[in-house]
């Protein structure tokens, strides 16, 4: 499929643009700025092949209908068709050539199987996926399986896919135990479950147990909760006392002041007070205010006085402001006669030059002898004339003698390109060889790979110790169902003993832990059993029969007797009673010996049973291994085991199919063979008329063909020289004629010339023979005296208009220094100057005067006003003192006594409360109590501090006590309510079901996971196989047109270790690792590998245009030029475009355009 035309509208920031790639096949360099378009070109290839998609960032809501990508395509079967597509829903978005809608299978037949995430990993390429291939080289390793894979493009992603598998499954299950992982963590929660499960088993013992325990553990902690309310309730008592006893204390001293202090005032009320108190605090504030007042009076007083005005500047204030502007007036008179008088004399100067010029003397009067304007210029025009004449002889004659030589240079070059015989073509070109080096490298690789192939098959046969396929495939086996028969049948019953060891090992360890118990059990004091309950009541009855024998004995017993009976019936029933008390305490101990007792009869029994299971499963696996090894005797003396049997049979399978493969590949080559050695004979014939025969002798076939090449394009390229000069000869040479021309037209205006020149100076009075250069400074010097002699007479008329001006000046300045009785400075500038300053002072001394008159008035109303504000409160003041009947002068005092009483009342009010609050109703407000009367305590402060210190020790303690009795109520409970319900039970055995099926999950997804990744490793290993030989030949002949030659091959084989290997060969022979070759040139290996994956695609189905977009960004100059030349080579195949922006591109682009193989596209 190649692109003849492409049509973008309304995508992205392209309103409409059509790129013509005319047939569309080769190399098609796409240059443009940066913005121009270049990536959304790019973009557009792809949405038009693919569909757009409807989230496109392409476009808005406004533009999307519009949108369209046309197309005229060409395909490999030499049809065409025009497509177009649009924005919309994928499926109905491809048209035909008049908008009509029609099916995607008419493009979609073209691209195969090849969906946009392969187009864009396959065929499109740019600088940074270079970059990141060629580093993706180095990470492979030397596995040339991985080289493929990524440098491919179409399989790149399988490579991370493969990680991907290998991180999930690890992360469920490997043979290392790690707390991370799935499989590990659902068995650790399995055991812990089992473990739960066990542990609830519990008894009936237990279950007293437990009751006992929760109900002395309620009562504990009920007696603790009830003494820590009590002590809580008396901390509660002594706190409150704390605090009122500083209250009690500040009561007394406030009623101690209020009867010592304020007795002469107890009788005034608050509204007197208050009279009082504001009659004073407005006399003060009367008194502040008049104080303040006189002060702004004072003030504005002294600022208006301070300022000083002269009444004679103001009524001369006209006459002043005239001279000021009559001074100015002058002084720019002044300074412009000065700069005239300058220019003047410069004027003079330049009328002396002219004076001397025409041989006149100094005093000469030049307006008399003025000549006529016209004939000045006329000189002047004819000095201009010449100097254009001057310039254009001087062009030509310098346009002459190089075109002289460089007639002379290409002649000698056309003669010496005759000899070297470039004038004639070769009559055959490189393209006719170039299936040769395909062919070639084709056939190596074919021999390579039959090598290969002879090498990997006696490295089987040795392995699996044969001689020859014969023997191989001589020997017996059986078939691959029938061995996976008895792999599965030995595999159920190696699972059956595993599980029957597993459950021995379990009885075993039962049994044992089982037997661990009892002996604990039994340690220690004797157990109290029922025999032994029994045999001491027996004990204590016979004692008490003997007694009453001697009670009713007649005669009666001796003391001694009966006391010593009464001894032994004492220690008997004392024996009995300690029998029963540790027949009740080891309740729980007997208990559990009974429960361990049967519990090992049950494990013995059950060992008993897996042992002989155990045996008899032993047995069945050895009667099978000898059925076997009787019908398959030869295998069996050769293999160990069906598995090995199995691994044998692929092997062997693996080996007859690589001996088939070897036999057709030998055909192959003999076939490639005969039709490589006419192309060879051509390629020798090629040599001789090249002269390398004896250059060539003893070099390999793809330096031949290089060196042939080389010398063609050379040849070819001298050819074009020659032809090219022989054309831009003849132009030089009708060029030098059309010189010679011209030269001999200029020369006869040169002589018009000097006539006219000669008439002209007669004209303006100079002699024949004054040179040019003289004679138009004498005619410049007349057409400025004109305007100078002008120049000259109006300053002389300005000088005598100052000088009145001044006279003027003067009589101003005497008649002003006597109005206003000041000595003015001489000069009226200066005197201006200082008339200027003092009338402006004048001026602002007036208008701040006037600014500051109104604020003085104001001034002297507010005084008025404040003396009559405070005569006004000191009448009311003297009214209130006479009501109360103080003196005027003790009032503030009075005031102030009277406010600190009310505050003491006011205080006590609040301490009163605070008491109330405090001691509670037993507190009398009004009363004179004491603190120890209003406690009614005699403890002292310290007393009640010690005492709250040690209520807190106490009350720490019980709120300790009481967490620890809560929290063994809970467990007591917890304890007991696992008796009458089984949820924790029923949970633990969830939990292990749980635990179970996630063992069962995380095995099951491990396997899934590890055999996905082990068939994504078979695939590659099989690309590795089936794809090495051919790609590695193609990838060997673009690498070497990459790097011009320096490398000629790219070879695999495997380091002394037996690690894979992938080296290039170097034009001497050395070879070189990829981890050793430098960044560029991994990335031309990269480049190889993807344009050789190219070529194959290209070769198994419809051709796709390759899209490459600023490749070359990280090349150098050399580097640029050898990618260029290999994506030209890929464009013989397929079409190839190449998006850049740089200029370097698009010149190194220019030597393949002259040749044919490359084209340019300017966006």
């Amino acid at each position: 499929m190649r692109f003849l035309s492409f049509t973008i509208e309304q995508y992205g920031a392209m309103q409409e643009r059509r790129i013509d790639f005319g047939d569309g096949t080769g190399l098609t360099v796409i240059h443009g700025r940066n913005e121009a378009g270049k990536s959304t070109c790019r973009s557009a290839i792809t949405d038009f092949l693919f569909g757009i998609d409807p989230r496109s960032r392409y476009g808005d809501k406004q533009t999307y209908s519009r949108m369209r990508l046309r197309a005229d395509l060409a395909f490999s079967d030499g049809s065409t068709a025009s497509f177009t597509r649009r924005k919309g829903q994928r499926g109905r978005t491809l048209l035909g050539p008049d908008e009509e809608e029609i099916d995607e299978s008419r493009l979609a037949m073209r691209l195969g199987a090849t969906t946009q995430e392969r187009f864009e990993m396959l065929f499109a390429l740019d600088h940074e996926i270079l970059r990141d291939g060629g580093e993706a080289l180095l990470r492979a390793d030397g596995d040339i399986g991985r080289m493929i894979v990524e440098a491919g493009g179409g399989l790149r992603s399988l490579m991370p896919k493969i990680e991907d598998l290998k991180a999930r499954s690890d992360a469920l299950f490997t043979p290392n135990r790690s707390k991370d992982r799935a499989f590990y963590q659902a068995l650790d929660a399995f055991t812990a479950a089992q473990s739960e499960i066990k542990a609830h088993l519990l008894t009936r013992e237990n279950f007293d147990e437990a009751t006992k325990a929760l109900a002395g553990a309620e009562d504990h902690l009920r007696t603790v909760r009830q003494t820590l309310a009590d002590k809580r309730r008396e901390q509660e008592r002594w706190g409150r006392r704390k605090s009122a006893v500083p209250y009690l204390t500040e009561r007394t001293e406030v009623r101690l002041r209020l009867a010592s202090e304020f007795s002469e005032i107890a009788a005034l009320d608050d509204a007197h007070v208050d009279d009082l108190v504001a009659h004073v605090e407005a006399v003060r504030a009367m008194a502040a205010g008049l104080e303040q007042a006189g002060e702004n009076l004072r003030r504005q007083r002294e600022t208006v006085d301070a300022i000083v005005i002269d009444p004679r500047l103001l009524r001369e204030e006209a006459a002043i402001r005239d001279f000021i502007l009559a001074s100015l007036q002058g002084d720019e008179d002044r300074d412009a006669l000065a700069r005239e008088e300058a220019t003047v004399r410069q004027a003079d100067l330049r009328l002396q030059t002219l004076r001397r010029m025409i041989g006149k003397p100094s005093d000469c009067d030049l307006a008399a002898l003025m000549p006529d304007h016209g004939k000045l210029t006329r000189l002047q025009s004819l000095a201009g004339t010449w100097r254009e004449l001057a310039a254009t002889r001087a062009e030509i004659d310098r346009q002459i003698g190089d075109l002289d030589r460089k007639l002379a240079m290409v002649r000698r070059q056309q003669a010496e390109a005759e000899k070297a015989r470039f004038d004639r073509p070769l009559g055959f070109n490189a393209e006719s060889l170039a299936r040769l080096a395909e062919d070639a490298i084709d056939l190596e690789s074919r021999r390579a790979e039959a090598a290969e192939l002879g090498r990997r098959i006696e490295a089987g046969l040795s392995a699996l110790g044969f001689e020859d396929i014969a023997a191989l495939n001589a020997l017996a086996l059986p078939g691959p169902a029938e061995l996976q028969t008895e792999i599965d049948a030995r595999a159920a019953l190696a699972r059956e003993m595993d599980r029957q060891e597993e459950a021995c090992v379990r009885a075993a360890r039962k049994l044992d832990e089982v037997r661990t118990a009892m002996l604990q059990l039994s340690s220690g004091e004797t157990l109290a059993t029922k025999e032994a309950v029994a045999e001491a009541r027996a004990e204590r009855d016979q004692t008490v029969e003997a007694i009453g024998h001697l009670l009713f004995a007649d005669p009666p017993e001796k003391a001694e007797t009966r006391h010593e009976a009464l001894a032994r019936l004492r220690r008997a029933i004392t024996t009995a009673d300690v029998k029963v008390d540790q027949r009740l305490a080891d309740s729980q101990r007997i208990a559990e010996y009974d429960v361990a007792r049967r519990d090992e009869m049950l494990a013995a029994r059950d060992v008993a049973a897996l042992d002989a299971e155990m045996k008899r499963l032993r047995e069945r696996v050895s009667e099978r291994e000898k059925a076997f090894a009787s019908t398959w005797p030869d295998a069996c003396r050769r293999l160990a085991s069906p598995q090995a049997m199995k691994a044998f049979l692929t092997d062997r399978d693996d080996l007859l199919a690589l001996a088939a493969e070897l036999s057709a590949g030998n055909e192959r080559i003999a076939e490639a063979t005969r039709r490589t050695a006419p192309k060879l004979e051509r390629l020798e014939a090629a040599e001789a008329r090249l002269g390398l025969t004896e250059a060539s002798a003893g070099h390999s076939l793809s330096h031949r063909l290089a060196d042939v090449s080389a010398a063609i394009k050379a040849h070819e390229r001298d050819h074009a020289d020659f032809l090219r000069r022989r054309e831009a000869l003849a132009k030089d040479e009708e060029e030098r004629s059309a010189l010679g021309r011209r030269s001999d037209a200029l020369e006869r205006e040169e002589t018009n010339w000097r006539a006219a020149y000669a008439e002209a100076l007669g004209e303006i009075g100079l002699s024949g023979d004054t040179p040019l250069a003289a004679s138009s400074e004498i005619a410049s010097e007349w057409q400025s005296a004109s305007a100078m002699l002008q120049q000259m007479q109006t300053f002389r008329q300005a000088q005598q208009r100052r000088e009145q001006h001044r006279a003027r000046l003067d009589d101003v300045r005497q008649t002003l220094q006597e109005r206003l009785e000041l000595a003015l400075p001489a000069e009226p500038g200066a005197a201006a100057k200082m008339l200027d300053e003092r009338l402006s002072a004048a001026l602002d001394a007036r208008s701040r005067r006037t600014a500051l008159m109104p604020g003085l008035e104001q001034c002297e109303a507010a005084l008025k006003a404040a003396e009559a504000r405070a005569d006004a409160a000191g009448q009311a003041l003297e009214a209130i003192c006479r009501q109360l009947g103080c003196a005027r002068q003790d009032a503030e005092l009075f005031a102030e006594k009277a406010l600190a009483r009310r505050q003491l009342l006011r205080r006590n009010r609040e301490i009163n409360a605070a008491l109330t609050h405090l001691i509670g109703d037993g507190f009398k407000p009004d009363g004179n109590e004491t603190v120890a009367h209003a406690l009614d305590d005699d403890l002292p402060l310290e007393g009640i501090e010690e005492r709250l210190a040690r209520l807190a020790q106490e009350l720490q303690a019980l709120t300790d006590e009481e967490e620890e009795a809560f929290i063994a109520v809970q467990s007591a409970r917890s304890r007991l309510d696992a008796f009458s319900a089984d949820d924790h039970f029923n949970a633990f055995v969830a939990a292990r079901e749980a635990a179970a099926t996630s063992l069962g999950d995380a095995a099951e997804q491990h396997l899934e996971l590890a055999l996905a990744r082990d068939l994504l490793e078979e695939a590659l290993r099989r690309i590795r196989r089936e794809e090495q030989a051919p790609l590695l030949g193609h990838a060997s002949q673009a690498f070497a047109l990459a790097t011009r030659g320096a490398y000629v091959a790219i070879e695999s084989d495997v380091d002394d270790e037996g690690k894979p290997q992938v080296t290039g060969r170097r034009a001497d022979g050395g070879l070189v690792s990829v981890s050793n070759m430098s960044s560029g040139t991994r990335d031309q290996m990269f480049l190889a590998f993807r344009i050789a994956g190219v070529e194959r695609y290209c070769r198994e189905a419809e051709p796709l245009p390759f899209l490459a977009d600023d490749l070359l960004v990280h090349f150098d100059d050399e580097r640029s030029a050898a990618a260029l030349e290999l994506l030209a080579s890929l464009g013989r195949k397929t079409q190839v475009l190449l998006f850049t922006h740089h200029d370097m591109v698009r010149e190194a682009s220019r030597p393949l355009m002259e040749r044919g193989l490359a084209r340019l596209v300017e966006i």
